[in-house]
């Protein structure tokens, strides 16, 4: 009789992840997930959008004016016409106007100007769509109408924009939306002061409570589910071999 003395080899690690995705009608739906949380590489990313509430640094007393595009709160930079509190800084309760969210928010249009903006690119999915939610409201009431626009752009390319006039009847938050599908890897929302300076007097606005909400998961939360996913199978194979 002949007797074969083969030397058992575990496979490396790459090797085990290729036979683990090979198809196999019984276990494609876990080779699929095993195989995109352990064998896929993340995509390049920007930042994730951030700092919606302007919490960040935090203003500790009064109102600080933004004067160059760095100066803006973390995440954003100013830009437009800055100067002469154009765009500003500003903590809860000034001008008898609490904070929508938090200890802080940013104002426009201090001091007779107009023309300021603010802004935040952040990543995006390309043909994913985005939901902007965000809160304004007028300050120093009785000296001139104010305006702004919303506007989100890949490059110079407008993808989704909303303006409106803000009320000068009364101090109060009001929410605005607006949805933009994302045309690259990053995205830009833009803020912007539109109303005319020699009509708005002393009055100024304010912005708060930024968000931008996916329609769907961003990849980092597929990657989590999949490695969660894994772990607990993986766990489950352990015990059955007891």
């Amino acid at each position: 009789m002949y007797t074969s003395n083969r030397l058992s080899v575990s496979p490396d690690p790459a090797a085990r992840l290729a036979m683990r995705c090979e198809p196999n009608p019984p276990r494609l739906v876990t080779a699929v997930l095993m195989c995109a949380a352990l064998g896929v590489p993340a995509a390049a990313r920007a930042d994730a959008f951030q700092n919606g509430s302007f919490e960040s640094p935090g203003i500790s007393t009064g109102q600080s004016p933004i004067e160059t595009p760095t100066d803006a709160p973390t995440g954003w930079l100013g830009g437009g016409n800055l100067g002469g509190y154009a765009l500003f800084y500003e903590q809860s309760g000034l001008y008898d106007l609490s904070s929508q969210s938090g200890l802080a928010n940013v104002g426009f249009g201090g001091n007779n100007t107009a023309g300021a903006s603010i802004e935040q690119t952040f990543d995006t999915v390309v043909g994913v769509s985005y939901t902007v939610g965000y809160y304004t409201s007028a300050q120093q009431l009785g000296n001139g109408a104010q305006s702004y626009s919303a506007t989100a752009v890949d490059g110079a390319t407008v993808l989704a924009t909303q303006s409106a006039d803000i009320p000068d009847t009364e101090v109060a938050w009001a929410y605005h939306s607006f949805v933009f599908v994302a045309a690259s890897a990053s995205s830009t929302l833009r803020f912007a002061d539109t109303s005319v300076a020699a009509d708005s007097g002393n009055d100024n606005w304010a912005l708060d409570s930024v968000s931008v909400v996916s329609s769907v998961p961003e990849p980092g939360a597929f990657s989590l589910f999949g490695a969660g996913l894994v772990g607990l199978l993986l766990k489950g194979r352990r015990s059955s071999k007891r």
